[in-house]
């Protein structure tokens, strides 16, 4: 099975998606996480995401990461692990309706999101939904904002309301960002259906 935990920068995803992955153990239900831009992605690829310009250089780096995050979980599933993503495609689509080059492209933009993900949607989602102000002040407790999470709040308004709308078509769980951690989290193994 694979479940996504998506949302803007600063909604709390990472913390449910650690904390799901520790229900599935508690109930010894082998899971593992992918993340196509985890530490070690950072590490090697923020050289370049701080200094290039061109926002379609940038997007092939990420399908590059996406299209390991969809191996990694091919592999898991095919093992028998439950799967959970830290995103998937869906904030692919979601910059890219709205931003740069591909937003007037669809058809490419379309066979890029493909080409990543083999058209392998997540059985089971959910998005965090979270006012963008909340996010800003999480993403700046954190301490160092990134390049990529340092942006507008116009921009995460877009993205925020793009998510929505691509959960919605495909039919996932809106969750309130700002409930605490542990009701998010009830709400997530409610769902699927797994004691806490």
């Amino acid at each position: 099975m694979l479940i996504t935990i998506t949302g803007i920068d600063g909604c709390g995803k990472s913390l449910q998606v650690d904390m799901l992955q520790t229900c599935l153990k508690r109930n010894n239900r082998p899971s593992i996480i992918t993340k196509a831009y985890d530490d070690m992605a950072k590490l090697a690829c923020r050289p370049f995401i701080d200094t290039w310009t061109d926002d379609t250089a940038i997007m092939f780096l990420f399908q590059a990461l996406h299209a390991q995050q969809y191996a990694d979980t091919l592999q898991a599933l095919q093992k028998g692990f439950i799967v959970i993503a830290d995103r998937w495609d869906e904030t692919f689509l979601a910059y890219h309706q709205n931003f740069g080059f591909l937003s007037c492209q669809k058809e490419i933009r379309v066979l890029l999101n493909q080409l990543a993900f083999r058209k392998h949607l997540p059985e089971k989602g959910f998005l965090i939904k979270v006012p963008v102000e909340v996010a800003k002040r999480r993403r700046e407790n954190r301490g160092k904002v990134e390049k990529l999470e340092n942006r507008s709040n116009e921009y995460y308004e877009v993205i925020q309301q793009t998510l929505l709308d691509i959960s919605l078509e495909r039919n996932w769980s809106i969750l309130d960002g700002t409930k605490t951690p542990k009701e998010i989290h009830e709400e997530i193994v409610d769902s699927l259906n797994i004691q806490v």
